[in-house]
């Protein structure tokens, strides 16, 4: 491949990602610039400026759900343009049919592979000892069940899918050899995450996702797969019984143990299947 190719090649896998950190930062910058006028028009005289940005960040913080909603819903429109436009120039054939069955049987398999990738991060004590992922996740989880049922469990796993998988993915295949793209499309997925926890689930949780992506030919698959996980991972976190059982170490040992055995059959059901097709 060329030099220009090269660059080009990077600039047509990147950019999508650049599109969304772009229009979050304008959506975050414009909210912060609007919260910190409001507050400094409210304060009173001489109030000291380090309080009033306090203020605003409690308050940025508070509704920080509410930007990535706003950010995840503008720019599905815009990715699913840009996937549109890639579908049309690379002339796909129809996507193969899908039994309802085999819906359902990823959506299974989606629920054990977060249960267990939780799971065995929770036992390797990687969660107890990043800050970061500490804050995240008090952001995440602290807009109420519905919200986070919408944003964190439905609109940003598309918006991210259509990122990581739909455009990413798909370009990085007509450059390199397919098992190369799963694998610096799931890196991508995990640095974009910004911390060791998530990072380490997101980058398995990638590879996952990209085999199936190959395996069923439609987005719709990865997309599946991220929403049953997210919303997984919101159940388990704001529903009291299953989260105070997962607790306790003895069932958290063996929902992992279960969960683990049980997707990593299923997905290599569905893998060999796809394997014996072609």
């Amino acid at each position: 491949m060329k030099k220009d190719n090269i660059f080009l090649a990077i600039w047509r896998c990147l950019y999508p990602l650049l599109i969304h950190v772009s229009v979050s930062f304008a959506l975050s910058f414009a909210y912060m610039f609007l919260v910190a006028f409001l507050f400094a028009f409210q304060s009173a005289a001489g109030e000291d400026m380090t309080i009033v940005m306090e203020k605003v960040l409690q308050n940025y913080t508070e509704h920080a759900l509410y930007i990535l909603l706003a950010t995840s819903a503008i720019c599905i429109v815009v990715f699913a343009l840009l996937f549109r436009a890639d579908r049309r120039k690379e002339q796909q054939a129809g996507q193969k049919e899908t039994s309802k069955a085999a819906w359902i049987i990823l959506a299974v398999m989606s629920v054990a592979l977060c249960v267990s990738l939780n799971g065995l991060i929770s036992l390797s004590g990687l969660s107890g000892i990043s800050a970061k992922y500490q804050e995240v996740a008090e952001t995440l989880y602290s807009g109420g069940i519905l919200l986070e049922l919408i944003t964190v469990g439905i609109l940003g796993p598309i918006c991210e899918e259509m990122i990581f998988r739909g455009l990413m993915f798909q370009r990085l295949c007509g450059y390199v050899k397919p098992t190369i793209a799963v694998l610096i499309s799931a890196l991508m997925f995990g640095l974009y995450h910004g911390n060791i926890v998530q990072g380490v689930y997101a980058f398995f949780l990638g590879i996952v996702m990209a085999l199936c992506y190959l395996r069923f030919q439609t987005i719709w698959a990865p997309i599946l797969i991220h929403i049953m996980a997210n919303i997984t991972s919101v159940c388990i976190t704001e529903i009291a019984v299953i989260g105070k059982g997962l607790e306790q170490t003895n069932v958290l040992i063996v929902a992992t143990i279960i969960t683990t055995i049980v997707w990593i059959l299923v997905a290599w059901i569905l893998l060999k299947k796809n394997s014996e097709r072609n």
